[in-house]
């Protein structure tokens, strides 16, 4: 089994590049035929998926470690397209996930046929998977008190799969230069969407008509926006990591672009995202102080300079909006005070009504705040759980780019790390961690930092086999065995 698993990996430079070219392909049609009104409906929906993920099966069946790389592009181009949700009854899932289950139940089996390396452990894994171990006791607590399915299962399948993504491109981004490819394609991708978004803010201003949406494909202004500014502040954290001043400039001008495609879905919680994931990217370096300082100036001047609609949205704190939330906010407080440390289980919802106290909602808990679901569905325990995770991803995060700050992956870390701070300090006011339409990124880019960190440890030297055993495979070595051959 070793011999035959060393066998394909010597083989990879003649059938990986034409693998890769043409699911590239494949994806990219796949990719570009959504931009035609013509797909609005399910049924064609699933036409124009059938085909790329047909193709990428069969490589993966055929070679594991070619198709993981595959599904890395094909999971980039699902999470970017929130077009492709399914509500089965009250129960919404979505394409992404499907695939995501699947390739999660191959994982381990391609592993275990020795045609996989082993992969290496996730930031915060053993308590990412102390969470899952209490969330499945959560979810039986929740069944056998009469807890519908669809009602327990929304919100525990997105806080437990969607950081599961990052196994699979670990499994597949197995050199740089894919992960160059894939971050271009996400970044080349939502300049498109930021452009569509600021068209229609244009035409929805001029025509006088209250903006709800910024893109028919994508879920309210607040997940648009948030999308738009964590894919920003990824591009501007590759950028300046470049040392070339031309790629530096560009790379700053599209993350300009792109968040001006956030601003455009007249979202609040864009501006609070952004300034901290500004902070993760600036704080900690002299000059990079002085640049977060210009760069926040420059962010007010924007909003003092901005169409009325923008600036009368982000300042105006007296709306129904922003009654709702409080609202919101009572009843999910009142909520987990009634069971702090365990939770209610998932599924379970309150609304909170003074004089009268917590009433049931029938539906999933909806506080506009990520946090406070969890804390009431799974306790205190759950939720310090959760955050301990994340919490141990963003420090050793930080801690490898202290160690590699000058490497060639510092960039895509530190981008993918600010991201990732925006992401989580706007789902203190959206949901954000666990929606089809948006937790998918959430995934990905937990799996870009994972993958960009491997990289600069992995890339040209020795890999591990499935047994631990270390066998050396740079890449100089693998292109001198092709040329012997």
């Amino acid at each position: 089994m070793q011999t035959e698993f060393r066998n394909s990996i010597t083989s990879i430079p003649s059938t990986y590049a034409r693998a890769l070219g043409q699911s590239l392909l494949v994806w990219a049609m796949s990719l570009v035929a959504l931009l035609s009104p013509w797909t609005d409906t399910v049924p064609r929906k699933v036409l124009f998926l059938a085909t790329p993920l047909v193709f990428s099966t069969w490589i993966t069946l055929l070679h594991p470690a070619e198709g993981f790389a595959v599904w890395s592009l094909g999971l980039t181009v699902l999470v970017s397209q929130t077009g492709y949700q399914l509500d089965l009854g009250r129960f919404r899932t979505s394409a992404l996930e499907l695939v995501l289950v699947g390739l999660l139940v191959l994982l381990p089996l391609a592993r275990k046929w020795g045609r996989l390396p082993r992969l290496p452990a996730l930031p915060g894994q053993r308590l990412f998977a102390g969470f899952v171990l209490y969330a499945l006791g959560a979810l039986a607590f929740s069944l056998a008190q009469g807890t519908r399915l669809d009602l327990a299962l929304p919100q525990f399948k997105g806080f437990l799969l969607y950081p599961l993504m990052a196994y699979v491109l670990l499994a597949g981004l197995s050199r740089h230069h894919l992960l160059r490819w894939i971050s271009l394609l996400a970044i080349g991708w939502y300049m498109v969407v930021a452009l569509v978004g600021m068209l229609q803010f244009i035409q929805g201003s001029q025509g006088g008509a209250q903006l709800f949406r910024a893109s028919g494909d994508y879920a309210p202004i607040n997940v648009f926006g948030i999308t738009l500014t964590a894919i920003s502040l990824f591009a501007l954290g590759i950028s300046l990591h470049d040392e070339r001043h031309v790629i530096r400039g560009v790379g700053t001008l599209v993350a300009v672009w792109i968040f001006l495609g956030a601003i455009a879905s007249v979202s609040r919680s864009v501006w609070i995202a952004f300034g901290f994931g500004l902070l993760a990217l600036f704080l900690g370096r002299s000059r990079r102080g002085i640049l977060l300082q210009i760069a926040l100036l420059a962010a007010v001047l924007l909003l003092v300079l901005l169409p009325n609609p923008v600036t009368h949205r982000v300042l105006q704190l007296s709306d129904s909006s922003t009654q709702r939330r409080l609202f919101y906010l009572e009843s999910g407080w009142q909520a987990w005070r009634a069971r702090p440390l365990l939770g209610w289980g998932w599924g379970q919802a309150f609304s909170y009504i003074p004089g009268i106290g917590l009433l049931r909602t029938g539906w999933i808990p909806w506080y506009h705040n990520d946090y406070l679901n969890l804390a009431v569905q799974t306790g205190l325990v759950g939720l310090g759980l959760y955050l301990a995770f994340w919490l141990q991803v963003l420090r050793q995060g930080h801690g490898w780019l202290r160690q590699h700050a000058g490497t060639a992956t510092a960039g895509y870390v530190h981008g993918s790390l600010a991201a990732l701070v925006a992401l989580l300090v706007a789902a203190t006011f959206e949901h954000v961690l666990w929606r089809a339409d948006i937790a998918g990124l959430v995934g990905w880019l937990l799996g870009i930092l994972a993958v960009a960190m491997h990289l600069e440890q992995g890339e040209g030297k020795p890999l591990v086999d499935v047994e631990g055993r270390r066998f050396g495979l740079r890449q100089s070595d693998l292109w001198e065995k092709v040329r012997r051959r």
